[in-house]
């Protein structure tokens, strides 16, 4: 793959949507099309698999800090790491495409951001 067309954001909570977002990421690279795994989990915890960017990497983009992300509230969490999407998306210069998957938590905290 030319790495001058950038690679192909896919985004999601992965204490929720893990199985889909490394099915997804195996079937967009299977196309030669670069991937990175964005996690927005605002619980954050043990999980089986990691992805390319951490909730926390993304969750520190917030104007206050991981800790606006990470206060224990699930709507002010939300609404927080939507905040901290988008401003962690506007850092990035190899964003040929961004896909997000989520239920309607995943949806309220990417869709901003696009």
């Amino acid at each position: 793959m030319n790495s001058n067309k950038g690679a192909v954001y896919i985004a999601t909570t992965l204490d929720t949507k893990s199985d889909e977002i490394f099915y997804v990421s195996e079937l967009i690279q299977r196309t030669g099309l670069a991937v990175k795994t964005v996690d927005l989990t605002t619980k954050p915890g043990q999980l089986t698999r990691e992805a390319d960017v951490c909730a926390r990497d993304v969750a520190a983009c917030h104007p206050d800090g991981e800790s606006a992300v990470f206060c224990g509230d699930r709507g002010r969490a939300i609404a927080a790491m939507a905040v901290a999407f988008e401003r962690f998306l506007a850092k990035q210069n190899d964003i040929a495409a961004l896909l997000g998957l989520g239920g309607s938590g995943g949806t309220a905290l990417i869709t901003p951001a696009m």
